[in-house]
Formats: C-alpha cells, sequence, structure tokens
C-alpha cells in the first residue's frame, strides 16, 4: 500500500512538472560605475570658470594653478557643453541612429511645470526623469526603446537611476534595484543596478541590430525590484541611453586625395573611383580602390583646427594617425571596435601631432591647437573598405582611417 501510495505521489508530481515546466531566469549583468554628476551651485560656478580658461593659450600663471585646482576637484573635459547634458562628443550616434521610439506603461501625472513621460528617460538630460505612475512601488511597470531595421549598432547601454537631478529628489523616490532586459520579446539579461547616482555601464557581448532579416529591434526593460525612497513609492529613471559603432564619418566637401594627384569632395566618391591610400609598412602613399562608402546624418561633430591653417570636421571616433604611427581618436573605445583598429590606443588632446600629406603629395607634420564642437544636423560621408591591405586614406591632408561595417550579429538569433 506504502508503494502504490508513492507511486501515485511520484505520477502526479511528474505530470504536474510536465504542466508546469521550471522557469529559467536569464543571466545576470553587473554594471561597471562611471561619472557621477555634480548640479551644485558650486560646480555649475566652477564649470563656468573652467570654460573659460580651458581653451585658452596663453594662461597667466596663476590662471594656470586655477585650472589645475578646477580640474583636480571636478570632472570637466572639452566634449560637456554644459553640466545637465549627459553626453558630451559621444552623443554623435545618436544623430546616426538611435531609436525612433520611447514608450512606457505608464507616467506619472505633471506635477507643475514638471512632468515624467517616457521621452523624459532619452533626453539626454540630467533634468528629466521617467516616473511610472501605477499604484505601488512600480514592479512590472516598463520602458520601451525601439531601432528601426539598419539603424546604427549597439554595444552598450547606460543608465542613470533615480531621479538624478539632486540628493533630496534621488532619496525620497525611489530607484530600480533590478530590471528584467527583453530583446524582441525574449528575456534576455536581469540587470542588478547599484544604488548609486553614478552612470551604470553594461556593455553587450556583441553589437545588436542590423539584423539579416532587416527587423527592427525592440529593447524593453521592466521593473523587477527597487530600493524604496524615504517619502514616495514612485521609481525614478533618469535616463537609458546607448552607445554604439557604424557612424564615424566626415562632412560634406572634405576633400579626399586621389591617386592621379587630384582632390575630390568626399561626398561624390563612389565604389570604383581610385584613392591615395596610406601604407603604415612602408610609410608611404599608393593608389587603392574604393569598395564600400558610407553616408549618415550627425548633429555634433568636432572641427579640428591645426598650426598649418587646415581644419577638419569629424565624428568623434574617426581615427586619425599621429606623427609617431599610432592611431588615436576622440573616442578610441568606440574606435577600437572596427576591424584593424583595435589598437587605437589613446584620446586626441590638443597639441597632438598628426601626420600631413599635403599637395602635391607633401609629407609633414602639423600640430593640434584647437577643438570646436558643431551642433548642427550635418551629412556626413566615410570611406568603408579599401582594396588590398591598406586601411588608410587621406581626408584634407590628414591620414585617416576607413570605417569596415561588419552586417554580422547575434541579435537575431537572441530574437528567435
Amino acid at each position: 500500500m506504502r508503494v502504490l501510495f508513492l507511486l501515485i505521489l511520484f505520477v502526479s508530481a511528474y505530470a504536474s512538472a510536465q504542466q508546469h515546466p521550471p522557469v529559467h531566469q536569464p543571466p545576470v549583468w553587473r554594471p561597471g560605475l562611471g561619472y557621477t554628476p555634480d548640479l551644485s551651485p558650486q560646480a555649475y560656478k566652477a564649470f563656468e570658470r573652467w570654460s573659460r580658461l580651458a581653451f585658452r593659450s596663453n594662461l597667466s600663471d596663476e590662471e594656470k594653478k586655477e585650472l589645475e585646482t578646477i580640474n583636480l576637484r571636478y570632472v570637466f573635459d572639452e566634449s560637456r557643453e554644459s553640466l545637465e547634458h549627459i553626453e558630451g562628443v559621444a552623443c554623435s550616434w545618436y544623430c546616426g541612429g538611435g531609436p525612433y521610439a520611447i514608450t512606457a506603461s505608464s507616467a506619472l501625472k505633471p506635477q507643475g511645470s514638471n512632468s515624467y513621460e517616457a521621452e523624459k528617460a532619452h533626453d539626454l538630460s540630467f533634468l528629466g526623469t521617467w516616473v511610472e505612475g501605477a499604484p505601488g512601488n512600480g514592479f512590472g511597470e516598463w520602458l520601451e526603446y525601439r531601432f528601426a531595421a539598419g539603424s546604427p549598432r549597439i554595444t552598450e547601454i547606460k543608465i542613470y537611476n533615480g531621479y538624478i537631478k539632486n540628493e533630496k529628489a534621488w532619496q525620497e523616490n525611489g530607484r530600480v534595484r533590478t530590471l528584467k532586459l527583453y530583446v524582441n520579446d525574449k528575456p534576455t539579461a536581469l540587470l542588478k543596478l547599484e544604488d548609486s547616482r553614478a552612470e551604470q555601464s553594461f556593455k553587450l557581448p556583441e553589437p545588436w541590430g542590423r539584423t539579416p532579416q532587416q527587423q527592427e529591434l525592440v529593447l524593453r526593460f521592466e521593473i523587477v525590484d527597487v530600493y524604496k525612497g524615504s517619502k514616495y513609492e514612485d521609481t525614478a529613471l533618469t535616463e537609458i541611453f546607448f552607445d554604439g559603432l557604424d557612424v564615424h564619418c566626415f562632412v560634406k566637401g572634405s576633400l579626399v586625395s586621389m591617386a592621379d594627384g587630384s582632390f575630390r569632395p568626399i561626398e561624390q566618391l563612389r565604389e570604383g573611383d581610385v584613392v591615395l591610400s596610406y601604407n603604415q609598412s612602408t610609410e608611404d602613399t599608393e593608389p587603392a580602390e574604393i569598395l564600400g562608402t558610407a553616408m549618415a546624418t550627425h548633429c555634433k561633430l568636432l572641427r579640428l583646427n591645426f598650426d598649418n591653417g587646415t581644419s577638419i570636421i569629424t565624428t568623434p571616433d574617426h581615427p586619425f594617425l599621429l606623427s609617431y604611427g599610432k592611431w588615436a581618436s576622440f573616442e578610441p573605445a568606440k574606435s577600437r571596435i572596427y576591424t584593424g583598429f583595435e589598437g587605437v590606443y589613446r584620446k586626441i588632446e590638443g597639441g597632438d601631432v598628426f601626420n600631413y600629406i599635403g599637395y602635391p603629395n607633401v609629407h609633414g607634420l602639423v600640430r593640434l591647437v584647437k577643438i570646436e564642437e558643431l551642433h548642427a544636423p550635418q551629412p556626413t560621408y566615410t570611406i568603408t573598405r579599401l582594396s588590398g591591405k591598406n586601411q588608410a586614406f587621406i581626408v584634407n591632408g590628414l591620414v585617416v582611417g576607413t570605417e569596415e561595417l561588419e552586417e554580422d550579429t547575434t541579435t537575431a538569433q537572441l530574437a528567435d
């Protein structure tokens, strides 16, 4: 009788397991912590003074000491145009792509001049915040980001958790402890957020986007757990934003050196044209056929000005060849993703010396004397691939790298 009873229990348990198979949780991802914003009155005052000093070359000894003191206390650099802006020069990736729609399951109703809709979680500002509007702490509420088919690929998810604009608001409102990330409706990862005002970065195992099926990329972030606020039940997220690749270029009118000694505006280049390429092994130029080109629109670019009067307008991650044979860019981490430029070793700085090959094919050196930010949308162009082994060509006399776009990605597999 006892054996029969145990057999019945076993069969019942087996049948129940078949009807209710175990739920497999996605892997846990933990962030790297980055910049913590300081929006205090003292920081605003220091930033204003820093902006006046940092780009001048004729500082007095007293001003140099003042600038050094500011740099020791605050994290300012030439890419950041104001304290409220989350992204500096890196936001050029957005103007080449980024999500075309951001939606949310709910949002807190506006209070006075403050609103909390989904778009606030992607305005690249520390002052705007999405706050969920459901009863309780917001479990199950979500934000969704949609990327068009063919949009530049994503390599990193970045998050500012909670109501960042000041410490009081951050403490009083809830913050997210865990987000469940869905990629095209498939649970893909659990993002474990720190209870911190610092940037929290999750690097993707491989670039996402540009699937062979040309399908959209849809990322949904669902609140699973929270850090409770000291005063309000509402849970806040200041920003979920992204970094990626597939966008470094030069503006219309940039002159490319051709193999026949002429110059041609970069927007007029076509596959089959023969340009003057640069061979790093021989440190000399040679002809190469264009095998691919690309075009994107960017709203934030850099103008680099040199001591011989040369200037060039570029995206921040485009690699340039320095005088001692090393590649550098304003976004070296992004530049290293491109085929052949894994060795981009540091960020470009004022005073750097660049290789210069002018007309008629005169080799020389030029020094970077000024960096300017440009914010008007402009079409940009680049060469993606050249014949042979060379991966460098010449624009406005400067040796620059190609941008080979790899179309393969694991996003299609994630969405299956």
